[in-house]
């Protein structure tokens, strides 16, 4: 008799508790749980930075070469120029591997002031902003120097951020 009752008290609890675990995935599966786009590739709707050496300013010295980049964020998104409160974003950052070991040394001598975003709690650039450099001593060889800038963007509409991205920007110092 206490197995029977056992056993008819043990499928009450299961008709009971067993749909709870299938409800549960249907309920997860239903919330989106990413905190960044995975987007891959070009066309794929990615918004991209745009970045190029401004025009007219290179300036040849004796010990050293002076030049700027300017850094143009797409329309209702932001960058940020620095890691935030938290030290959790990844402000611009620009590196220059063709001269790595060269004894040339690279220098940001000026760079965005950027605003200071309260919600997001980092300073960030919206639009577009100049980034000064300079090399010293000035490459002998002349030719082009390839410069890269890691940045990532967020949307300010969405308050979703990209995976970081890289981008190429060739310098030209002069003629090899």
């Amino acid at each position: 008799m206490m197995i029977g009752a056992a056993s008819s008290w043990y499928r009450w609890i299961r008709a009971r508790i067993a749909p709870a675990p299938a409800a549960l995935v249907l309920i997860f599966a239903a919330v989106p749980g990413e905190a960044q786009v995975r987007v891959q590739g070009a066309g794929s709707g990615r918004p991209s930075v745009s970045a190029e050496v401004v025009r007219g300013s290179l300036v040849p010295q004796a010990d050293a070469v002076s030049f700027r980049i300017s850094v143009e964020v797409p329309r209702q998104h932001h960058g940020y120029l620095d890691r935030g409160d938290d030290g959790f974003f990844i402000p611009f950052a620009f590196s220059f591997p063709d001269l790595e070991g060269t004894g040339i040394r690279v220098e940001m001598t000026a760079a965005p002031s950027g605003a200071r975003d309260d919600e997001v709690r980092a300073q960030v650039l919206r639009g577009r902003g100049e980034f000064a450099f300079r090399l010293a001593p000035a490459p002998d060889h002349g030719g082009e120097v390839a410069a890269y800038l890691r940045y990532q963007i967020c949307d300010d509409v969405t308050r979703r951020c990209y995976p970081p991205g890289r981008l190429g920007i060739p310098v030209v110092i002069g003629p090899p």
